[in-house]
């Protein structure tokens, strides 16, 4: 994941394709002879990796790594385990104020437009 997550950010040359799940045996490039890794060195080569691939990002490809990461964390939740995620994460009135902000509808108009309403006069009848 993290492999595909740098290449979309422009940075494919910190991939190579090292396994999530630890094998005993990790393929080199440069002659094809198996590197024999303990489970532990395999962990701090993920380590090292995952640090390497931080290190190289600047703030902004960081900001974007982070957000695509929740975003697809997020969007895998069902809509109980995302609200409830979200109200343990901060708490009841943090999700009110979001679930608000995309079940209520707001009107807006463009820059330049107007809106104008018929003007009518009163009748007898209001007047008294």
């Amino acid at each position: 994941m993290l492999c595909h997550l740098l290449n979309c950010l422009g940075q494919p040359d910190f991939c190579c394709h090292v396994p999530t799940v630890c094998y005993n045996s990790i393929m080199s490039d440069s002659n094809s002879m198996p590197y024999q890794l303990t489970t532990a060195q395999c962990s701090d080569l993920i380590d090292r990796y995952v640090e390497l691939c931080i290190d190289s990002m600047d703030h902004k490809d960081m900001y974007s790594f982070v957000s695509q990461t929740l975003t697809e964390d997020f969007s895998n939740l069902s809509e109980d385990e995302l609200l409830t995620e979200i109200e343990y994460s901060f708490d009841k009135e943090v999700l009110d104020e979001l679930v608000g902000s995309v079940t209520t509808v707001t009107y807006g108009i463009e820059p330049g437009e107007s809106l104008s309403f018929p003007v009518h006069q009163k009748s007898a009848a209001q007047d008294s």
